[in-house]
Protein backbone atom coordinates (compact mmCIF):
# COMPACT_ATOMS: atom_id res chain seq x y z
CA UNK A 1 0.00 0.00 0.00
CA UNK A 2 1.44 3.30 -1.12
CA UNK A 3 -0.04 6.76 -0.70
CA UNK A 4 0.57 9.83 -2.85
CA UNK A 5 1.67 11.82 0.21
CA UNK A 6 4.63 9.43 0.50
CA UNK A 7 5.96 10.51 -2.90
CA UNK A 8 9.09 12.47 -2.06
CA UNK A 9 10.69 11.83 -5.46
CA UNK A 10 9.15 11.45 -8.90
CA UNK A 11 11.08 8.22 -9.43
CA UNK A 12 8.79 6.47 -6.92
CA UNK A 13 5.85 6.74 -9.30
CA UNK A 14 8.02 5.65 -12.23
CA UNK A 15 9.04 2.50 -10.34
CA UNK A 16 5.43 1.71 -9.48
CA UNK A 17 4.44 2.19 -13.11
CA UNK A 18 7.22 -0.18 -14.20
CA UNK A 19 6.14 -2.84 -11.72
CA UNK A 20 2.55 -2.57 -12.90
CA UNK A 21 3.54 -2.68 -16.58
CA UNK A 22 6.28 -5.31 -16.84
CA UNK A 23 6.54 -6.70 -13.30
CA UNK A 24 10.08 -5.55 -12.56
CA UNK A 25 12.28 -2.56 -11.84
CA UNK A 26 15.35 -2.46 -14.11
CA UNK A 27 18.69 -2.94 -12.35
CA UNK A 28 16.99 -3.55 -9.00
CA UNK A 29 18.78 -6.85 -8.34
CA UNK A 30 22.54 -7.24 -8.21
CA UNK A 31 24.51 -10.21 -9.53
CA UNK A 32 24.38 -12.08 -6.24
CA UNK A 33 20.63 -11.52 -5.98
CA UNK A 34 20.07 -12.72 -9.54
CA UNK A 35 22.17 -15.83 -8.85
CA UNK A 36 20.01 -16.70 -5.83
CA UNK A 37 16.83 -16.04 -7.79
CA UNK A 38 17.91 -18.30 -10.68
CA UNK A 39 18.97 -21.03 -8.28
CA UNK A 40 15.64 -21.05 -6.47
CA UNK A 41 13.59 -20.70 -9.64
CA UNK A 42 15.47 -23.57 -11.22
CA UNK A 43 13.93 -26.00 -8.73
CA UNK A 44 10.46 -24.59 -9.30
CA UNK A 45 10.71 -24.59 -13.11
CA UNK A 46 12.26 -28.07 -13.17
CA UNK A 47 9.38 -29.42 -11.12
CA UNK A 48 6.82 -27.69 -13.34
CA UNK A 49 8.42 -28.92 -16.56
CA UNK A 50 8.69 -32.44 -15.17
CA UNK A 51 4.98 -32.49 -14.36
CA UNK A 52 4.12 -31.15 -17.81
CA UNK A 53 6.30 -33.71 -19.59
CA UNK A 54 4.96 -36.57 -17.50
CA UNK A 55 1.44 -35.49 -18.32
CA UNK A 56 2.28 -35.46 -22.04
CA UNK A 57 4.40 -38.62 -21.90
CA UNK A 58 7.74 -36.95 -22.77
CA UNK A 59 10.97 -36.29 -20.88
CA UNK A 60 11.94 -33.08 -19.13
CA UNK A 61 14.79 -30.99 -20.48
CA UNK A 62 18.02 -31.27 -18.51
CA UNK A 63 19.20 -27.72 -19.25
CA UNK A 64 16.98 -24.76 -18.55
CA UNK A 65 17.91 -21.39 -19.98
CA UNK A 66 18.21 -18.34 -17.75
CA UNK A 67 15.58 -16.55 -19.82
CA UNK A 68 13.01 -19.21 -18.93
CA UNK A 69 13.84 -18.90 -15.22
CA UNK A 70 13.60 -15.12 -15.21
CA UNK A 71 10.42 -15.11 -17.28
CA UNK A 72 8.77 -17.45 -14.79
CA UNK A 73 10.05 -15.28 -11.91
CA UNK A 74 8.60 -12.06 -13.32
CA UNK A 75 5.39 -13.80 -14.36
CA UNK A 76 4.90 -14.85 -10.77
CA UNK A 77 5.50 -11.29 -9.61
CA UNK A 78 2.89 -10.00 -12.07
CA UNK A 79 0.36 -12.61 -10.92
CA UNK A 80 0.94 -12.49 -7.16
CA UNK A 81 2.31 -9.04 -6.33
CA UNK A 82 -0.45 -6.49 -5.75
CA UNK A 83 -0.13 -2.74 -5.29
CA UNK A 84 -2.69 -0.50 -3.62
CA UNK A 85 -1.90 3.03 -4.77
CA UNK A 86 -3.87 5.66 -2.87
CA UNK A 87 -4.32 9.03 -4.53
CA UNK A 88 -6.38 12.07 -3.63
CA UNK A 89 -8.40 13.83 -6.30
CA UNK A 90 -7.29 17.13 -4.78
CA UNK A 91 -4.70 18.94 -6.86
CA UNK A 92 -3.12 17.98 -10.18
CA UNK A 93 -1.24 14.79 -9.19
CA UNK A 94 -3.98 12.34 -10.18
CA UNK A 95 -4.40 13.90 -13.62
CA UNK A 96 -0.67 14.35 -14.27
CA UNK A 97 0.38 10.88 -13.11
CA UNK A 98 -2.42 9.25 -15.10
CA UNK A 99 -1.21 11.03 -18.23
CA UNK A 100 2.53 10.45 -17.68
CA UNK A 101 2.36 6.83 -16.42
CA UNK A 102 -0.19 4.75 -18.38
CA UNK A 103 0.37 1.71 -16.17
CA UNK A 104 -1.52 3.47 -13.38
CA UNK A 105 -4.63 3.42 -15.60
CA UNK A 106 -4.20 0.42 -17.91
CA UNK A 107 -2.99 -2.13 -15.33
CA UNK A 108 -5.07 -1.17 -12.32
CA UNK A 109 -8.65 -1.30 -11.14
CA UNK A 110 -9.65 2.21 -10.14
CA UNK A 111 -11.96 2.43 -7.13
CA UNK A 112 -13.46 5.84 -6.46
CA UNK A 113 -14.25 6.40 -2.82
CA UNK A 114 -17.62 8.06 -2.48
CA UNK A 115 -18.38 10.68 0.22
CA UNK A 116 -19.01 9.29 3.68
CA UNK A 117 -22.63 9.31 4.86
CA UNK A 118 -23.50 11.55 7.80
CA UNK A 119 -23.97 8.54 10.11
CA UNK A 120 -20.44 7.32 9.39
CA UNK A 121 -18.98 10.78 10.02
CA UNK A 122 -20.68 10.99 13.40
CA UNK A 123 -19.57 7.46 14.32
CA UNK A 124 -15.92 8.20 13.45
CA UNK A 125 -15.96 11.38 15.53
CA UNK A 126 -17.70 9.60 18.41
CA UNK A 127 -15.08 6.83 18.47
CA UNK A 128 -12.26 9.39 18.40
CA UNK A 129 -13.78 11.32 21.30
CA UNK A 130 -14.18 8.15 23.40
CA UNK A 131 -10.58 8.52 24.56
CA UNK A 132 -11.42 11.87 26.14
CA UNK A 133 -13.23 12.39 29.43
CA UNK A 134 -16.64 13.66 28.31
CA UNK A 135 -20.20 13.42 29.46
CA UNK A 136 -22.16 11.10 27.19
CA UNK A 137 -24.59 13.74 25.90
CA UNK A 138 -21.84 16.30 25.36
CA UNK A 139 -19.70 13.85 23.37
CA UNK A 140 -22.65 12.92 21.14
CA UNK A 141 -23.45 16.58 20.49
CA UNK A 142 -19.83 17.36 19.56
CA UNK A 143 -19.66 14.32 17.24
CA UNK A 144 -22.94 15.38 15.61
CA UNK A 145 -21.57 18.90 15.11
CA UNK A 146 -18.44 17.56 13.39
CA UNK A 147 -20.47 15.38 11.00
CA UNK A 148 -22.97 18.16 10.30
CA UNK A 149 -20.21 20.73 9.65
CA UNK A 150 -18.39 18.42 7.22
CA UNK A 151 -21.60 17.62 5.34
CA UNK A 152 -22.46 21.31 5.16
CA UNK A 153 -19.05 22.16 3.69
CA UNK A 154 -19.57 19.52 0.98
CA UNK A 155 -22.93 21.05 0.11
CA UNK A 156 -21.43 24.55 -0.06
CA UNK A 157 -18.54 23.32 -2.22
CA UNK A 158 -21.08 21.92 -4.72
CA UNK A 159 -22.91 25.24 -4.65
CA UNK A 160 -19.64 27.07 -5.31
CA UNK A 161 -18.99 24.83 -8.32
CA UNK A 162 -22.49 25.40 -9.69
CA UNK A 163 -22.33 29.17 -9.28
CA UNK A 164 -18.63 30.03 -9.71
CA UNK A 165 -17.25 26.93 -11.49
CA UNK A 166 -14.55 26.67 -8.82
CA UNK A 167 -13.67 23.28 -7.39
CA UNK A 168 -13.13 22.88 -3.67
CA UNK A 169 -12.35 19.32 -2.61
CA UNK A 170 -13.57 18.05 0.75
CA UNK A 171 -12.07 14.64 1.53
CA UNK A 172 -12.35 12.25 4.48
CA UNK A 173 -8.75 13.20 5.29
CA UNK A 174 -9.93 16.75 6.00
CA UNK A 175 -12.54 15.40 8.37
CA UNK A 176 -10.11 13.11 10.21
CA UNK A 177 -7.64 15.99 10.56
CA UNK A 178 -10.45 18.15 11.97
CA UNK A 179 -11.35 15.61 14.65
CA UNK A 180 -7.70 14.84 15.36
CA UNK A 181 -6.84 18.53 15.65
CA UNK A 182 -9.75 19.12 18.02
CA UNK A 183 -8.73 16.27 20.33
CA UNK A 184 -5.09 17.39 20.36
CA UNK A 185 -5.98 21.03 21.12
CA UNK A 186 -8.44 19.93 23.81
CA UNK A 187 -5.80 17.75 25.49
CA UNK A 188 -3.27 20.59 25.34
CA UNK A 189 -5.73 23.11 26.77
CA UNK A 190 -6.81 20.72 29.50
CA UNK A 191 -3.21 20.24 30.56
CA UNK A 192 -2.55 23.98 30.36
CA UNK A 193 -5.67 24.97 32.33
CA UNK A 194 -5.16 22.05 34.70
CA UNK A 195 -1.70 23.40 35.50
CA UNK A 196 -3.15 26.86 36.14
CA UNK A 197 -5.81 25.35 38.41
CA UNK A 198 -3.14 23.53 40.41
CA UNK A 199 -1.18 26.77 40.77
CA UNK A 200 -4.27 28.66 41.92
CA UNK A 201 -5.25 25.87 44.29
CA UNK A 202 -1.74 25.90 45.74
CA UNK A 203 -1.89 29.70 46.15
CA UNK A 204 -5.29 29.49 47.86
CA UNK A 205 -3.98 26.80 50.19
CA UNK A 206 -1.07 29.05 51.14
CA UNK A 207 -3.47 31.96 51.74
CA UNK A 208 -5.68 29.77 53.94
CA UNK A 209 -2.62 28.60 55.85
CA UNK A 210 -1.46 32.21 56.30
CA UNK A 211 -4.98 33.21 57.44
CA UNK A 212 -5.01 30.43 60.02
CA UNK A 213 -1.56 31.41 61.24
CA UNK A 214 -2.69 35.04 61.48
CA UNK A 215 -5.74 34.08 63.54
CA UNK A 216 -3.58 32.01 65.84
CA UNK A 217 -1.13 34.88 66.27
CA UNK A 218 -4.00 37.27 67.08
CA UNK A 219 -5.25 34.90 69.78
CA UNK A 220 -1.77 34.64 71.26
CA UNK A 221 -1.41 38.42 71.06
CA UNK A 222 -4.64 38.90 73.02
CA UNK A 223 -3.37 36.53 75.68
CA UNK A 224 -0.05 38.35 75.86
CA UNK A 225 -1.84 41.72 76.14
CA UNK A 226 -3.89 40.48 79.09
CA UNK A 227 -0.75 39.22 80.82
CA UNK A 228 0.99 42.51 80.05
CA UNK A 229 -1.90 44.46 81.59
CA UNK A 230 -1.75 42.35 84.76
CA UNK A 231 1.99 42.80 85.09
CA UNK A 232 1.61 46.54 84.51
CA UNK A 233 -0.94 46.76 87.32
CA UNK A 234 1.31 44.66 89.60
CA UNK A 235 4.22 46.93 88.82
Amino acid sequence: MFSDNQITEESFVEDINTILTIGEIPNLFGKDDMGNIKEKMKKVVTRMMKQEKEASGGKADKEIKDEVLLNEFYTRIQNKFHIVFLMSQTGDNLRNYGRMYPGLVNNTTIIWFMPWPAEALVEVANNSLMQLDFEEDLRKNIAFFFGNAHTKVIELSKQMWNELKRLYYVTPTNYIELVKGYTEILKMKREEIGGEIEKLAGGLAKLDEAQNNSNELQKNLAIFQNELSKKSKDC
